[in-house]
Parts: C-alpha cells; sequence; structure tokens
C-alpha cells in the first residue's frame, strides 16, 4: 500500500495484492535456500581447518597421522549418516538434523541426536515442507539460546524425533536461560524476539504458522537443565 500523488497533492491509495499461498511458498523457499547456504559455510569452515591440519601433518613428514586423520574422519561422517538414515527414513529430514549437528558443532553447542528417533518415509510433500521449517526452526532456538548461556552452564540441545500412533512427536531441549511462563504466547508474535538482531522475531511465528497448517500442536516448559523443552505434536495425514 503506497500514497498515490497527482501534481503533487495526495489522491488516494495504491493497492496492490498477491495470494498470500503464492508469499508463502516463496517465503519457505528462501528459507530453504538460506538453510542450505549456512551448511555450506559451516561445512567449508569446518573443512578449511581439517585440511590445513592434514596439510601440515603431511609437510611435518608424518604420513601416518594423517592417514589417521583421514581414515577418522571418514568413518565418523559414514557412521552418522548412515544413523540418521536409517532411523529417519525422509532424506530431507535426515539432512536436516545433519546439517543442524554440524552449526551446532561449529557453535560449540554439543547437540545430541537420541538413539531412539525414528521416523519413516513420508511422501507429503505438504506435511514434509512443514516438517522441514518447525524443526529448523526449533532447533535454530535451541542452539543460539544456549549460546547465549554458555558463560555460566555447559551449552548443549538434545532432540528426540519419534512416532506414536499417528502422530510424529518432535522434543528439542537447550541448556538456556528458558522461557518465562508470562512469555508462552508472546513468543509467537511476529515481532517478538529475545535477541537484537532485525532479523530474528520470525523463527516461532513460522513454527506457529506451520503447525496450524497440518494441524499439530506445542508444548512448552522447561528442561532438565533450566533451558527451555519445546515439544510438537503433528498428525500424519497419509
Amino acid at each position: 500500500r503506497v500514497p498515490l500523488q497527482v501534481q503533487g497533492q495526495m489522491a488516494g491509495l495504491m493497492l496492490t495484492m498477491r495470494p498470500a499461498d503464492e508469499v508463502e511458498h516463496l517465503s519457505q523457499q528462501l528459507a530453504r535456500v538460506e538453510a542450505f547456504a549456512e551448511l555450506l559455510r559451516v561445512q567449508t569452515h569446518d573443512y578449511s581447518n581439517k585440511l590445513n591440519t592434514l596439510a601440515a601433518l603431511l609437510q611435518m613428514g608424518n604420513v601416518e597421522k594423517a592417514l589417521e586423520l583421514i581414515s577418522n574422519e571418514s568413518q565418523e561422517v559414514q557412521t552418522q549418516v548412515h544413523s540418521l538414515v536409517g532411523r529417519v527414513q525422509t532424506p530431507v529430514l535426515a539432512a536436516l538434523l545433519f546439517g543442524k549437528y554440524h552449526k551446532a558443532q561449529e557453535g560449540n553447542v554439543a547437540l545430541d541426536i537420541s538413539p531412539d528417533t525414528q521416523l519413516s518415509v513420508i511422501n507429503d510433500k505438504h506435511l514434509l515442507e512443514c516438517l522441514v521449517s518447525i524443526f529448523g526452526n526449533l532447533i535454530d532456538n535451541a542452539i543460539e539460546a544456549s549460546q547465549r548461556a554458555s558463560s555460566h552452564r555447559p551449552a548443549k540441545v538434545s532432540v528426540s524425533l519419534e512416532e506414536m500412533g499417528n502422530n510424529i512427536v518432535f522434543d528439542v531441549e537447550d541448556s538456556g536461560d528458558g522461557i518465562p511462563a508470562a512469555e508462552y504466547e508472546r513468543i509467537f508474535a511476529p515481532s517478538f524476539s529475545s535477541k537484537s538482531d532485525a532479523r530474528h522475531g520470525a523463527g516461532m511465528y513460522l513454527v506457529k504458522t506451520h503447525l496450524e497448517g497440518c494441524n499439530g500442536s506445542i508444548e512448552i516448559g522447561e528442561s532438565e537443565s533450566g533451558g527451555a523443552r519445546i515439544s510438537v505434536y503433528i498428525p500424519r495425514t497419509e
């Protein structure tokens, strides 16, 4: 909506309208591109450090240690990938969890994915889009909350994902300072943020929007470490 002026005089307003679902689709695409770019940045930084170490070992003539480093790195990554793909049978969600694991590592946050995590294949594209946005935003918030409280407690995030009956249940706990009960409703407002960066504040609003779109629900409480625990329940429609 912008003012419409004719010869310097206010003559009315000009309105432009677009379908809400088109705007939502573009927003989801942008979120995926940003997540992919963040994952590439994290992996580039991580592997740059390891390549520098590898180069130094080779320059020192310590070939055995260099080979050991390569073997350990390859084995660790393969173990993580096979474990997640075996338990989370939708590749997009397995890749999301794997990417967040590396993002947490770069930020000195210990991200623990429960060994009980299990999810069968999801073919519903709408449900999958909702899950990617919900899981991604909740894990990002948990990582950031843990980092902000790292001066007085170890930074840690715990994640679990499972199916109970016809529901998908996702839990994320952090070691941050928690969410006051008075803010349980306010955190879903698009303008609310506990961070000073103006780009933040839309994460929980997106979570709520997608939960409404797939008839899900959310519970907020306190984790064992004193931070926040957030659980979402999403019915499978397939």
